[in-house]
């Protein structure tokens, strides 16, 4: 099976920002996860929400959420609200997309090294 690749926020919207999503879709066609919460967050940009909606709408991409009362909804909760100690809150577009990666044996696309960091470590 070909792994999923999970996006996080600040990952997608740099290809939605130059409007070269495109790359990202023909080189993991067919394979493209946005969390829920990344959704969430793009939603926030009219034309960023706008061109998800045109990905989903067209099949390009297929939209993930994290179930509560789940092993998986427990590690979002973990990270976005109570981590251990000796790391920090991350933020739920990060969280969702590391939680993800996790529960589907995927692949990360993130920028955002600084902050996840420590928990891909793990």
């Amino acid at each position: 099976m070909t792994e999923p690749l999970f996006l996080d926020t600040d990952c997608l919207s740099t290809f939605l920002i130059v409007q070269r999503e495109n790359l990202i879709l023909q080189l993991y066609t067919g394979r493209i996860g946005i969390p829920q919460q990344v959704y969430v967050e793009l939603r926030r940009v009219r034309f960023m929400k706008d061109r998800v909606d045109a990905l989903v709408k067209a099949n390009r991409v297929m939209l993930y959420q994290i179930a509560a009362g789940t092993e998986s909804g427990d590690l979002y909760l973990k990270l976005t609200t109570r981590p251990d100690k000796g790391f920090k809150i991350i933020g739920s577009g990060e969280a969702a997309a590391i939680v993800l990666t996790k529960q589907y044996n995927g692949i990360l696309g993130s920028n955002n090294m600084r902050d996840i960091l420590p928990y891909i470590q793990l």
